[in-house]
C-alpha cells in the first residue's frame, strides 16, 4: 500500500486551562493525492490519534463527492481490514472518499469504545470520529448530505453509537456481524441502515452473548436490533423478501426491505444462513481469523452495499 507522508501541520484547540482537547490541521485538496492512501494524525483528547484517507483517482478537485466512513474491526486495524474488504478498490468503483479511523490499543489488538463495558477511562471514540469528518471537511471535498459508515463486527457496533449520539451527521450505514451494545434509543432520528449477520456466528451470535462470550461484554441479539430500528424508521409493514442467487451452493443469503416511502428511512436485512463472524467476499474465501466460521462467497456485497448508500443522502 502507497502511503504519502504524515500531515504535520496541526491547528491546537486549548481549554481555559491551557491543556490540550483537540488538535488538527486544515486539510488542503493539494495535500490528499488521488490514488494514495494518506496517514494523518490528530489529537483527541490529548491522545494521538490516526486515521487513513483514500482519494479515488476518479474524484476531482472541485466538486463535492461522498465519503465513507470504514471502522474496522478487533484485531483488524483499518491497513488491514481495507486488504481484506478491498474497500479501495470498492471506493474506486464507487467514486465516493474513504476515511479509515484507527482504534485505540498496540498492534493488531485495536478497539473502538463502542460502549460494550463500563469503563470510565475508556476514550470517547464519537467525539474523535467527528474530529476526524470534521478535519476532512476542511479540505472542501466533501458533500455534507452524503456521509456514511460502513463497519465490521466492533466497528459496526462503534457505528450505532455515533448515529445515537450525533444525529444528523450520517446519511446512511451498512453494519456487518455487529449488533448495538445495548437498546437503540426509542427517539433517535430515522437512520437508513443495512444489517449483514451470519446464524452461525461464533463471536457475535444472532442471538446474542452466548457461552464463550467473556462476561464483561454486552451487545444486543440481531432480532431486537432490528425490531428496534423498525420502530425508529417506522417500518411497521412486512418486507419485501427475497434469496440472492450466488456461486456458492453452500451459501443461502436472504434479504428483507422496509423500504421508504412507507417507511421514513430505508431498512434492509441480509441474514446469511449458516454465516460466520465474516464479511462476505465476490469470488473467494479470504482469511479472517481462527473459529470465525464460514465466509458467504459468491456474492458481490460490497457493490450491494454501496448501492444501498448511494442511494440515501440528508436534506
Amino acid at each position: 500500500m502507497k502511503e504519502t507522508g504524515q500531515i504535520n501541520r496541526r491547528l491546537l484547540l486549548q481549554s481555559a486551562t491551557g491543556s490540550l482537547l483537540t488538535a488538527f490541521s486544515p486539510v488542503g485538496a493539494a495535500q490528499i493525492l488521488p490514488g494514495e492512501m494518506t496517514s494523518i494524525d490528530l489529537f483527541v483528547d490529548g491522545l494521538r490519534r490516526n486515521y487513513l484517507f483514500y482519494r479515488p483517482t476518479s474524484c476531482d478537485v472541485g466538486q463535492p463527492w461522498p465519503l465513507l466512513l470504514a471502522l474496522h474491526p478487533f484485531l483488524y486495524p483499518h491497513k488491514k481490514f481495507e486488504r481484506y474488504a478491498n474497500l479501495k478498490h470498492m471506493s474506486e468503483l464507487g467514486r465516493f472518499l474513504l476515511a479509515m479511523p484507527l482504534g485505540l490499543g498496540f498492534g493488531m489488538y485495536r478497539s473502538f469504545n463502542a460502549g460494550l463495558r463500563d469503563d470510565a477511562n475508556d476514550p470517547d471514540d464519537v467525539v474523535y470520529i467527528s474530529t476526524v469528518v470534521d478535519q476532512i471537511k476542511s479540505a472542501n471535498l466533501i458533500d455534507n448530505s452524503r456521509i456514511y459508515a460502513l463497519g465490521m463486527s466492533n466497528g459496526a457496533m462503534m457505528i450505532y453509537q455515533i448515529v445515537q449520539r450525533l444525529p444528523g451527521l450520517l446519511a446512511g450505514i451498512v453494519c456487518v456481524s455487529g449488533t448495538p451494545a445495548g437498546a437503540i434509543d426509542e427517539n433517535m432520528s430515522p437512520i437508513p441502515t443495512m444489517i449483514v449477520h451470519g446464524t452461525k456466528d461464533p463471536i457475535t451470535p444472532w442471538t446474542g452473548p452466548g457461552k464463550t462470550t467473556p462476561k464483561f461484554l454486552k451487545f444486543q441479539d440481531v432480532d431486537s436490533t432490528v425490531g428496534q430500528l423498525r420502530c425508529v424508521n417506522q417500518a411497521q409493514f412486512e418486507p419485501t423478501t427475497w434469496e440472492y442467487e450466488t456461486t456458492d451452493r453452500q451459501s443461502r443469503i436472504l434479504r428483507y426491505d422496509w423500504k421508504r416511502p412507507m417507511a421514513l428511512a430505508d431498512l434492509a436485512l441480509i441474514r446469511i444462513e449458516g454465516g460466520g463472524h465474516c464479511w462476505p467476499a465476490c469470488m473467494k474465501k479470504h482469511f479472517f481469523a481462527p473459529f470465525t466460521g464460514r465466509q458467504a462467497t459468491g456474492i458481490d456485497f460490497n457493490s450491494i452495499a454501496w448501492e444501498f448508500l448511494s442511494q440515501q443522502g440528508r436534506i
